[in-house]
């Protein structure tokens, strides 16, 4: 973990953010060293499944503080259980997110699956908002440019394998300054994706509305008339629902479940009961 890196999030108007960067990758290594297996010893080798960050530097100042997930392609495995990352701040993602399990197998390339159990974990990430930066994403020069995903001019693509549960910010108009951004904007972006692809395998679940970052969308560039102050060019989106979920064994941790019955057995009520039926399943 880092409380050092500082980077701009123009659509926030926050150029010095309290960063709490998570290295995911180091953590992943972490799971498997002899340190945690006595910390966390149960002969399964499950260890914790859901990490939970709370960044509170900037109560009571102008400042946002934020968590960043960073070298997240490979996360812990937790014996097949996933992990989930919770926070009640903005959360950041830095380029591609869950796409192999053992470090062979990936699903980060257009069309690519994610039914191949080797490619990704269960995975969730709940926070205030959450905004995807590309691999390409630079700190240094975010404040005074809107950099490119594809910062080598060849065509490039990110992926993001996890269930999202956000926060958005109310509409209270139709215009560019009013507007939440719809379901397209509530992955938000920070660069210039044009000719580039976001590969985003999901479900998205939006239960509050953002209490730190809640800043409306703006129309980013190249609209008419042209917007104020933009911050991103959309991506080619190739986004999906991702049919693991399907499978209560590849829930990600920590998310919340709908029990459906499958049958009811209905039995006849007392005599001089108002009730038709009582239903016991």
């Amino acid at each position: 973990m880092s409380l050092t890196n500082k980077f701009t999030d123009k659509r926030e108007y926050q150029t010095n953010f309290y960063v709490t960067q998570i290295d995911a990758g180091a953590l992943a290594i972490a799971y498997s060293n002899s340190w945690f297996t006595t910390k966390f010893p149960p002969a399964s080798g499950i260890f914790p499944t859901i990490l939970y960050v709370a960044d509170r530097r900037n109560v009571g100042t102008n400042k946002m503080a934020a968590v960043r997930m960073a070298n997240a392609a490979k996360l812990p495995y937790n014996n097949g259980l996933g992990f989930s990352v919770a926070t009640p701040n903005p959360l950041y993602t830095l380029g591609n997110y869950n796409v192999t399990a053992d470090g062979v197998h990936y699903a980060y390339t257009p069309n690519s699956t994610t039914n191949n159990s080797m490619s990704t974990v269960p995975a969730a990430l709940l926070c205030d908002a959450i905004t995807i930066l590309s691999s390409s994403f630079p700190d240094n020069t975010s404040s005074n440019t809107i950099p490119n995903a594809c910062a080598s001019g060849t065509v490039n693509s990110n992926t993001v394998n996890a269930a999202i549960i956000t926060g958005n910010v109310p509409s209270t108009d139709s215009t560019g300054t009013g507007f939440s951004g719809g379901v397209h904007n509530l992955m938000r972006m920070q660069e210039n994706w044009s000719g580039d692809t976001l590969i985003l395998n999901t479900s998205i679940v939006v239960l509050w509305a953002s209490q730190m970052a809640n800043n409306q969308f703006r129309n980013p560039t190249g609209f008419s008339p042209a917007p104020v102050n933009p911050y991103y060019s959309p991506p080619t989106r190739q986004w999906g629902f991702d049919p693991n979920f399907y499978n209560p064994a590849k829930q990600p941790p920590g998310v919340p479940q709908a029990l459906i019955p499958i049958r009811f057995n209905w039995t006849m009520p007392p005599p001089n009961t108002t009730n038709s039926y009582i239903g016991n399943y």
